[in-house]
């Protein structure tokens, strides 16, 4: 049986693939983020056994596939943020990283269907309502980004799937969540809202270290704008305490 369904190549080049359900994804890594994950392995199996509720990339699997003498492939596999939208449809996406320097899609990727908004975007909607799950939310955000930032992470997203018509006539026969016991991941596998919504919610890209080259990406673009503590490119500690400051400000 064929497992992958489609293919999808990202902004960094990487190569997704989902499983027929959705419940899966497959990418491609390069080959220092493959060695960073595994010399990290221990550190964050202990954390996601202790955090059930955790909204880092949940990482299933992690592999290399070489044939002959060309280069090595390098691949992870984890658990979709977003809900199968044949279940479950989704209205709007973001990918917010709580800086807002050039943070906003083009009014040609706002026309493309399933586009990808960004950190000025959701600034510019009524804050998502989370209710009494909001400080659950904030806390568990908090101890999520304290891990990474243990680990020298930065560049992180927090993947935003929002689910306003609810689910339709096939819910049924929705397959239920790989996190069953996750409080964000209880409502047809994300958190409701007071307003009726669904949120779908996920840290992602979280293999990326505060490195030498980061280090010299941050010197060269803090020359060329007005306000270089927006720069996306920042320390793992300013990036983690901006990112959960953008976040109180978009959720209520």
């Amino acid at each position: 049986k064929q497992w992958y369904q489609r293919r999808v190549r990202g902004k960094s080049g990487a190569l997704f693939y989902s499983s027929f359900d959705s419940k899966l994804l497959f990418k491609s890594v390069k080959g220092d983020e493959f060695s960073f994950l595994r010399s990290i392995l221990e550190d964050y199996y202990s954390y996601m056994m202790k955090s059930p509720s955790s909204l880092l990339t949940l990482f299933l699997g992690l592999y290399t596939i070489q044939m002959g003498a060309s280069p090595p492939i390098h691949f992870v596999v984890m658990d979709n943020v977003f809900p199968n939208e044949r279940y479950v449809p989704l209205s709007e996406r973001y990918d917010l990283k709580g800086s807002t320097l050039g943070r906003s899609a083009t009014t040609k990727e706002k026309a493309l269907p399933g586009v990808i908004l960004k950190d000025i975007d959701m600034k510019n909607r009524p804050p998502l309502q989370l209710g009494s799950m909001s400080g659950y939310f904030f806390d568990q955000v908090q101890k999520d980004t304290e891990f990474l930032e243990c680990h020298n992470i930065m560049d992180y997203s927090l993947l935003v799937g929002i689910s306003k018509d609810g689910t339709n006539s096939l819910q049924s026969h929705m397959p239920p969540p790989l996190r069953s016991k996750s409080l964000f991941r209880l409502h047809e596998g994300g958190t409701p809202s007071p307003t009726g919504e669904i949120y779908f919610f996920g840290i992602i890209d979280i293999l990326q270290q505060y490195n030498l080259r980061k280090k010299l990406e941050h010197s060269l673009k803090s020359m060329a704008v007005e306000c270089p503590e927006e720069l996306s490119c920042v320390d793992p500690s300013r990036y983690s305490c901006r990112f959960n400051r953008f976040l109180k400000a978009v959720v209520v």
